[in-house]
């Protein structure tokens, strides 16, 4: 007697790209790219054994989601780009019938933690962030802001009186602007244009436990500050006054109760002003059974979670035709690329590396910003009459942030016969 047929499709695939590993001096914005370009240049570096997400980070499903998955069927599978869930189906012509459907808003979450250490070195985030939130990703769309097929939130607005560390991102008008410099001034000479699209952002910085500090910048002198915990709807949940007289620095905040009442695990706003100006708005996510501090993020997908094409299945409950691809798009760092003797000696700029480089106390080092990059890298300039020179990249070991609050990122060297020469 023959066993029957066991058949999986698809339910969802989530995807973590990393412009680090897919930008190239070709396309050097790979979320700008359009669909069909990119998926090209993904497939080859694929092919080619040059993209594995895997060797990065490590993603595994919670406990409670396991047992959901288990009851229903469905499996975690690795891929190279993140991983995808496949459920299994009955066996009819169309095999998008689950064989055990998962109930309505069934949660499937996934903490996503660091294998390799230095990810966050080559990754455009914050160094120094005001909480301990973790990114957080969810297929739940309630204000129709997520840009399928991202699941990151919509870059917010530049805020006065917020710093802003060099390569971080916000809307300026109607133009996408990473700054060049760390600055709390929306001055055009510390921003510039991007044209990448759904990038992980600091928006997305949300999963936070009831309990945390707050952490306030380093040029901050605010001595008095107000916390303001309140609802989507705007219902104040929370306040908390603090002040010191001579200068705030890590303060502790508890959500967790209001009066005798526990405050509920969801999404809420924390709205912090102060003296001097002082001004920051937070979406944030409270929930402290799902914050773990060793994640770097956490992804939740929820069934019937949002409309098509976020939704895990039909209105009809049966797996639709087109599965979803989420994806969770990591920027690269900014950083000025600086070339440094690895004897000692003083570099001069040469006829060929003076439009892309300058001087600097016997360094080289780049005049524009660059975002790091895995593939070689060739220096070119819009004007064909210009030499194109090619050098070496930095290394992800190699950032520095110094007092200028710009991040360098140091390349030690030899000499190269006329274009890495000794001022002498």
């Amino acid at each position: 007697m023959s066993l029957p047929t066991v058949y999986f499709k698809k339910l969802v695939e989530v995807r973590v790209l990393h412009d680090y590993y897919l930008n190239s001096d070709k396309n050097p914005e790979y979320f700008a790219l359009d669909d069909a370009t990119r998926a090209l240049i993904l497939d080859a570096k694929i092919n080619n054994d040059q993209y594995d997400i895997w060797a990065d980070l490590f993603i595994e499903p919670t406990p409670e989601t396991q047992k959901v998955m288990d009851g229903c069927h469905i499996r975690f599978v690795r891929q190279k780009t993140g991983f995808i869930l496949g459920i299994r189906v009955k066996p009819d012509s169309n095999l998008n019938i689950p064989f055990i459907a998962p109930t309505t808003n069934s949660v499937f979450a996934f903490h996503v933690r660091l294998r390799n250490s230095h990810f966050l070195s080559f990754s455009n985030t914050r160094f120094a962030t005001n909480t301990p939130a973790k990114y957080y990703f969810s297929n739940v769309d309630q204000t129709n802001a997520l840009i399928y097929p991202s699941l990151s939130a919509p870059i917010a607005e530049f805020q006065t009186g917020r710093f802003y560390e060099m390569g971080e991102v916000a809307m300026l008008g109607s133009a996408l602007m990473e700054t060049t410099v760390r600055t709390s001034d929306n001055l055009p000479a510390h921003w510039q244009i991007i044209g990448s699209v759904g990038i992980v952002n600091e928006s997305d910085r949300q999963l936070i436990p009831g309990l945390f500090t707050y952490i306030f910048e380093r040029e901050s002198t605010i001595t008095h500050a107000v916390f303001n915990l309140y609802t989507p709807g705007g219902i104040i949940v929370k306040t908390i006054t603090i002040s010191d007289p001579i200068r705030l620095d890590r303060v502790s905040l508890d959500f967790r109760m209001v009066d005798s009442t526990a405050i509920p695990a969801g999404r809420y706003f924390l709205d912090v002003t102060g003296d001097v100006g002082y001004a920051q708005l937070l979406s944030i996510y409270i929930n402290s059974d799902l914050y773990q501090r060793e994640d770097l993020c956490v992804v939740e997908l929820t069934n019937t979670g949002g409309a098509s094409p976020f939704s895990l299945v039909d209105s009809g409950g049966l797996l639709p035709a087109i599965t979803p691809v989420f994806e969770i798009r990591f920027k690269s760092r900014l950083t000025y690329w600086r070339y440094v003797s690895n004897n000692g000696i003083k570099f001069k700029t040469t006829a060929q590396t003076s439009p892309y480089l300058t001087a600097q106390n016997g360094k080289l080092r780049s005049i524009l910003p660059l975002s790091m990059v895995a593939a070689p890298f060739e220096f070119k300039d819009p004007n064909p009459a210009i030499a194109h020179v090619f050098l070496p990249n930095p290394n992800v070991q190699s950032i520095r942030v110094e007092n200028d609050g710009r991040v360098y990122s140091d390349i030690y060297i030899a000499t190269i016969k006329d274009l890495i020469i000794e001022d002498v």
